[in-house]
């Protein structure tokens, strides 16, 4: 959709010419100085959409013996952010202030995975999630079909602490807090001998849907920030966290793991959902 700002030059001239003649034996012309003329120039423009991806805070999360041992609790760490448009102050426009993105989590190394299991016994429970992800949308969670995973509920209530840049303390932790969201923690893993090749795993979000039971190839991932007002402002927030699941069995095969991911947002047209390239002034 084409938009555009309106450039208004009026200009009003007026001017006024006086001519006497004067008649007698000598004439004779004056110049007749009257007060002057104006010319009132005015220029306006009105203010263009402004839509500004505003900055997230970096994830981190670090498990170490003494924040993961044995009756410690569950360690999560955050990312929150949000994307602001103001519409124009044009009060004749006619279109609606649209834009459109994608939201993507680009995983680019990820060295976790489930508990072994051991030579001759038969696990009752097998690949319990290690690393879940909870993804927010203005406040609400989602829980629908998400990249080839589904919302999970970890069983029973958890000792929950939450880090800020990968440090946390005991006044941050909670006590019986139920873990939930999906299940990342072989996402984007690389297995085989070394040295093996880099990866990208996108994890493409779909837009947000309430109770939506749709399979992932059916759901969009062009994502809308819009207003109709002049002038009027919405802003959509995001938020997403990890969570390391801290089980009452040895986790001893997780250490010394990464997970490195980003989480970028794409500014792309609305109607192709093709990127849009930043003209450079």
């Amino acid at each position: 959709m084409e938009k555009k700002n309106t450039v208004l030059l009026t200009v009003i001239a007026i001017a006024t010419l006086l001519v006497a003649v004067i008649g007698a034996t000598f004439a004779y012309f004056t110049a007749q100085r009257g007060d002057g003329a104006q010319a009132d120039i005015t220029v306006t423009t009105s203010t263009s959409d402004s839509i500004v991806y505003g900055s997230f805070n970096a994830l981190v999360l670090k498990a170490t013996q003494q924040n993961f041992g044995q009756n410690l609790g569950s360690q999560r760490a955050t990312t929150e952010g949000e994307i602001k448009l103001t519409a124009s102050d044009n009060d004749s426009r006619e279109d609606t202030a649209d834009y459109c993105y994608t939201s993507t989590i680009k995983i680019s190394e990820n060295g976790f995975g489930y508990k072994p299991q051991a030579e001759g016994v038969e696990e009752t429970v097998t690949n319990q999630p290690e690393l879940i992800l909870s993804l927010y949308y203005n406040g609400n969670e989602y829980k629908q079909q998400l990249n080839d995973v589904t919302y999970t509920t970890i069983e029973g209530p958890k000792k929950v602490c939450d880090q800020e840049n990968g440090e946390t303390s005991e006044d941050k932790c909670k006590e019986e807090e139920t873990i939930a969201g999906y299940d990342i923690t072989t996402i984007g893993n690389v297995s085989g001998e070394p040295p093996l090749e880099p990866t990208t795993t996108n994890f493409k979000v779909p837009v947000w849907e309430e109770n939506s039971d749709k399979p992932f190839a059916e759901q969009s991932f062009t994502h809308h920030i819009k207003t109709e007002d002049t002038s009027g402002e919405v802003t959509a927030k995001w938020k997403a966290s990890i969570t390391f699941v801290n089980y009452d069995f040895d986790q001893q095969y997780n250490t010394d793991k990464k997970f490195i991911a980003i989480w970028e947002f794409t500014p792309v047209d609305c109607e192709s959902g093709e990127p849009i390239v930043q003209e450079t002034p």
